[in-house]
């Protein structure tokens, strides 16, 4: 006779704590969960269960593996025992044992009496205290003989995310009042309307995915032994369950990534986390684009682009009154696809009045709902930084005399290369005057775009004035185009190739290769570009 928990499509429609239905000998020492159904986002919980004091006396309370991290206090009193759970940041996704409880039964209990588990009082909140809607499901406990007549059914796994129209194999297994295993052979049903399980009895089955949403495997053995377990089934990237993948779920992901909106469902979590790493960010959202554009993921080669990317903030200057655009930079690397920033400000200093992407037909979200703060997150199947290296662009308004201060930081930032993996910053120098800064060292950065057509810059530094000489080559090593052979001063400077030869003749697909010499050969440096017609 054990307790079901029903599941919401909604969280507004709340949460569900159940007390799983149990029985034991008189005596002994047993453990009760109390389950949930979803657990996502919840960080703190207060909980009073009552229940019969001539039958069981609480001990204490244990977290489980899903509220691990938590601060558990417990309080107990005759027929009645209190819990506090809390720690700083919410539950990302899960369901199952929420909290264990540990209970002694009488001596004196006498067999096939029942006592009923009931929550006296039951409360949950996220990270900002916000209370979260939740609903108590209370449980039997039942006074068994000393003989082995009860039978506890236990469903493995007790959590599933299916693939839609695939299947997933569960097993029920079964153990006595004594804790010695015994055979089952229970019948199974699904509620929910998510699809089937076949064959409908025995002690494994296989459930089809037949419907998107999420559900209730139940395993029924007779009418005092049931378990069940949670399925979550969809399609990897489909946020909104139309069974269409597209803009509108990538979409969701670059706001599940920035916040404050958050999965509301086990379902939601799993379709969203496309690359299967902790988290959703926007390497997620990049790999849902891939799916609507009809693109693979590039599978990871052995030699990897080991060149580290350096973010620039470059300073801010400018009068009281006066709107700036303040750009980021990103060098050293042309081939970011996903970023993720998290910056803050002085808001006394400066109002941040809007914030554009670098290459135009970027998709972006952006959060400015907490003070001083800004969350950002981008995704480009073609590349995130333009021609000038600029990812994004930061309209503000500058409120007060700046005197030299740095009014904006960055936090946290996170960039994805085409394979969505992350790529290495080697440093994020923020309030840098570009305008007194010369170069310190030679350099020749990648092109951009890479791989181009018809048109890519190549830039490069010098920290002194030198003679120069850029030249390109074909994969054969012959000579192409002399782009530079003059003395330059010292500075950044791109040159600009439009894909023609010396003779002003367009030159066909494939590999070239561009190199710089400086000092009549002292240096010398050689970097690949891709031209695609």
């Amino acid at each position: 006779m054990f307790t079901t928990i029903k599941y919401s499509q909604t969280q507004s429609a709340g949460r569900a704590l159940a007390v799983v239905d149990t029985c034991a000998d008189p005596g002994v020492r047993i453990t009760i969960p109390v389950r949930i159904n979803d657990a996502a986002s919840i960080a703190g919980a207060e909980i009073s269960l009552v229940y019969d004091s001539n039958i069981l006396t609480a001990d204490s309370a244990q977290t489980t593996a899903l509220t691990s991290g938590f601060t558990l206090g417990d309080t107990v009193s005759p027929g009645k025992i209190v819990m506090l759970l809390a720690r700083p940041n919410g539950i990302v996704s899960g369901s199952g044992s929420f909290v264990d409880v540990h209970f002694r039964v009488a001596s004196s209990a006498v067999p096939r009496t029942i006592t009923t588990i009931v929550f006296q009082h039951l409360k949950l909140s996220d990270k900002d205290g916000i209370l979260i809607p939740t609903s108590g499901v209370p449980g039997l406990f039942k006074v068994v003989c000393v003989t082995p007549q009860d039978t506890f059914l236990t469903v493995t796994p007790d959590t599933a995310f299916v693939e839609f129209d695939s299947t997933q194999q569960f097993m029920a297994s079964g153990r006595d009042s004594n804790n010695n295993s015994v055979p089952v052979n229970p019948i199974w049903r699904v509620e929910g309307g998510i699809g089937q399980p076949e064959p409908t009895r025995g002690a494994t089955i296989i459930f089809k995915a037949e419907n998107l949403g999420d559900g209730l495997l139940i395993a029924e053995q007779n009418a005092t032994s049931k378990d069940m377990a949670y399925i979550s089934v969809g399609l990897l990237g489909d946020i909104n369950k139309d069974r269409i993948i597209d803009v509108r779920d990538v979409i969701l992901a670059l706001q599940f990534a920035v916040g404050p909106r958050t999965p509301q469902s086990p379902y939601e979590f799993w379709t969203a986390n496309c690359n299967k790493q902790d988290g959703i960010d926007e390497a997620d959202a990049y790999c849902i684009i891939l799916k609507v554009l009809g693109r693979l993921l590039p599978k990871t080669t052995s030699i990897a682009n080991a060149e580290e990317a350096v973010i620039r903030i470059p300073q801010l200057t400018g009068s009281v009154g006066e709107t700036v655009t303040l750009p980021i930079f990103i060098e050293g690397r042309n081939d970011v696809y996903a970023a993720g920033f998290d910056l803050t400000y002085d808001s006394t200093l400066l109002t941040v009045l809007g914030i554009e992407q670098g290459a135009a037909n970027s998709l972006m979200a952006e959060n400015l709902d907490k003070p001083e703060k800004i969350k950002l997150a981008l995704i480009n199947a073609d590349g995130l930084v333009n021609a000038q290296n600029e990812i994004v662009k930061i309209k503000i308004r500058v409120e007060k005399e700046l005197a030299g201060t740095s009014p904006l930081s960055l936090e946290r930032a996170k960039l994805y290369d085409a394979s969505a993996q992350p790529i290495k910053v080697r440093a994020i120098a923020t309030n840098v005057a570009e305008e007194k800064t010369l170069p310190k060292e030679f350099a020749l950065f990648q092109n951009h775009p890479n791989p181009f057509n018809p048109e890519t810059q190549i830039r490069f530094q010098l920290p002194g004035e030198s003679h120069v000489k850029l030249t390109l080559y074909n994969i054969s090593g012959q000579l192409v185009r002399m782009l530079v052979n003059q003395k330059m001063s010292a500075g950044e400077w791109t040159e600009t190739w439009d894909g023609r030869n010396d003779q002003g003749h367009q030159v066909p697909s494939g590999i070239y290769f561009y190199r710089l010499e400086a000092e009549h050969g002292q240096w010398t440096s050689t970097k690949k570009m891709i031209l695609m017609r």
